[in-house]
């Protein structure tokens, strides 16, 4: 099992994983966006998360713990965050 957070302010906020020892931390994004509020699905298979648009507005992104195979889930007008994963993994909340 690993730790996974989000560090830094506005567009330098990225998104790590580590060890609960503090070792081994890796980084899962590289962009020049906010990407905040990482959640791990309950199986750990994936990383739900909320990041900046270039429009400004807050959507809801999936990643693999790799932080491979990024897919955008929301594409409103709104800003989509507070992620919250179903118990079974099936579905996510915000």
């Amino acid at each position: 099992m690993r730790i996974i957070f989000a560090i830094g302010q506005g567009a330098g906020a990225e998104i790590y994983s580590m060890n609960p020892d503090g070792s081994d931390l890796i980084r899962l994004t590289y962009n020049q966006v906010e990407d905040i509020y990482p959640v791990p699905s309950p199986d750990g298979t994936k990383i739900a998360y909320t990041s900046t648009t270039p429009d400004g507005l807050w959507d809801i992104f999936v990643m693999n713990p790799d932080g491979s195979e990024i897919t955008r889930l929301t594409t409103h007008p709104r800003q989509d965050a507070n992620v919250t994963w179903s118990f079974d993994g099936r579905f996510i909340f915000f």
